[in-house]
């Protein structure tokens, strides 16, 4: 290969890896269950020291949340105590 035609060979290998590394990258984004887009991510963001201080208030007063199945027959929810 002379070298005259080198150089743009290497040009548009180079380019021809780039626009295919970023197609497996959008086809993973929109193909991945776990990939997802939040909801109001902002407005998230913005509360984050308050849901930081919440959960610190939660720890120290001792608060669990724990989930219990509930049977058909059961039409009443009952919420533990620890």
């Amino acid at each position: 290969m002379r070298a005259s035609t080198a150089w743009p060979m290497f040009i548009l290998g180079i380019a021809l890896m780039s626009l295919s590394g970023a197609t497996w990258l959008v086809y993973a984004a929109h193909s991945d269950p776990s990939f997802a887009v939040e909801p109001d991510y902002y407005s998230k963001a913005v509360r984050w020291d308050e849901t930081a201080h919440q959960a610190q208030e939660n720890k120290r007063l001792g608060w669990q949340v724990s989930i219990a199945r509930m049977t058909a027959e059961s039409d009443s929810v009952r919420v533990l105590d620890k």
